[in-house]
């Protein structure tokens, strides 16, 4: 994900998603581009709620996955 420092609005998204699932989410690694993101989710090192326009990049050993539940301020998937 990102660094709340690089994009605070999303990181506040993201663990409100997470939050209001009951998870609380140790943030391990941070980048600043969505394709770095989800080139560390290919390589094993976690998960990510990105936007939905990303299920389009086909990344090898990649899954994009709907996320359900409250709704969010933009449209995310789990990777």
């Amino acid at each position: 994900m990102f660094s709340r420092d690089v994009s605070p609005a999303n990181y506040d998204n993201v663990i409100t998603i997470f939050s209001r699932a009951g998870v609380h989410p140790k943030t391990v690694h941070a980048a600043r581009q969505w394709l770095t993101i989800v080139a560390m989710v290919a390589e094993g090192l976690g998960v990510s709620l990105v936007p939905r326009s990303l299920a389009r990049s086909n990344v090898e050993n990649v899954r994009f996955v709907p996320f359900s539940g409250a709704p969010a301020i933009a449209p995310a998937l789990l990777v």
